[in-house]
């Protein structure tokens, strides 16, 4: 049996995830990139941890009209596990931590 649509986006954002990496041009590499476990997760920063929400239904969405097809809005956290290197980053604890938003829509390879 093949994946459910929002098994395939968690997949593509867990590999999108774990491409971060020095060699692909970034800063750090990324440790581990897990879903959310009921047992809890293995902590090796860097790491992200993805957990996924409620989808919802968008009335009149981009994919409603003619051939009636559902748009729907899938909720997913991502959580950043990070060390500060006393070595290279000598600020207090206490700095401010920004919080952003971001809302982003991506398409499952096979599916509109």
């Amino acid at each position: 049996m093949s994946d459910s649509v929002r098994e395939r986006i968690m997949k593509n954002l867990q590999a999108a995830l774990q491409a971060i990496t020095v060699d692909n041009g970034f800063a750090t590499t990324v440790n581990a990139v897990e879903r959310v476990l009921q047992q809890g997760q293995d902590l090796t920063p860097p790491m992200a941890i993805l957990a996924e929400g409620m989808d919802e239904v968008v009335a009149g969405g981009p994919l409603s009209g003619a051939n009636g097809l559902i748009s729907r809005h899938l909720a997913v956290a991502v959580r950043l596990v990070v060390q500060q290197d006393t070595d290279t980053d000598a600020r207090s604890a206490s700095w401010p931590m920004c919080k952003r938003s971001y809302r982003k829509t991506t398409s499952v390879a096979g599916t509109p």
